[in-house]
């Protein structure tokens, strides 16, 4: 669990949570993930004199972490998902450069990272990445300021991918995958959904309004239930 520049962590499937643990100077912390294997990276908004500084990793369950640099990069405000793709063994990250060119970010062990990076033709990504064992999403800001899914079952394709417009409005969009092979994209107060990634459906208009730059959207399998957060606030939404 993130929170500011601490982490907690768990072995026994969140009923008890370890004492604060401090990470490097990565900035405001955004993101975690894990291989299931006690490796683990974390992303910020980038060391306070060095941007560049905005990762942090720990092979040994997140009890003792090391700073890394990951060169021309300024993740930021974009960082808000990290994950960890287990077809193709890396973690995978969605960020902006210091050049503010947008790119896909993956590394097999968070020491080292390759940029994947979109043409001009992509301005803006909320971040949002999402992964359901075999097909990535990524959402997107367009140059007309509209938003756009790209689908791919290898990350580093996403860049290149079919950019498939959503009609929302491409204020922090956010990519989650739900039951029965439907994907689903939130907006401020609507929700797109699809069946291949490719054509969306705008499907309701009176979501409840968390306002912009939510901090992540779940799907509940057990209700068929979407959850979304921000700050203290909480909002759900059943399809």
């Amino acid at each position: 669990v993130c929170d500011g520049s601490t982490v907690y962590t768990s072995s026994d499937g969140g009923v008890t949570w370890s004492a604060p643990i401090s990470l490097p100077d990565i900035g405001d912390l955004r993101s975690c993930a894990g291989d299931g294997a006690g490796n683990w990276v974390a992303f910020g908004t980038g060391n306070s004199s060095d941007p560049t500084q905005c990762c942090a990793t720990s092979a040994d369950g997140g009890a003792t972490w090391t700073l890394v640099t990951i060169t021309s990069a300024a993740f930021g405000f974009y960082s808000y998902t990290a994950l960890y793709d287990s077809v193709n063994s890396q973690f995978v990250a969605m960020g902006i450069d210091t050049d503010s060119v947008i790119g896909i970010y993956t590394s097999p062990t968070g020491s080292t990272w390759t940029k994947h990076a979109f043409d001009s033709g992509v301005i803006g990504c909320s971040g949002r990445l999402a992964f359901d064992g075999t097909h990535f999403l990524a959402a997107v800001q367009l140059a007309d300021s509209s938003s756009a899914v790209c689908i791919a079952t290898d990350p580093a394709d996403l860049v290149t991918a079919t950019r498939s417009p959503t009609g929302l409005d491409a204020n922090s969009p956010q990519c989650v995958f739900g039951a029965d092979g439907l994907s689903f994209v939130f907006g401020l107060y609507d929700v797109a959904s699809s069946t291949d990634g490719l054509t969306w459906v705008v499907g309701t208009s009176n979501l409840p309004g968390l306002g912009p730059n939510q901090q992540g959207v779940v799907y509940d399998s057990s209700t068929h239930t979407f959850v979304a957060m921000r700050g203290t606030a909480v909002a759900r939404y059943t399809p």
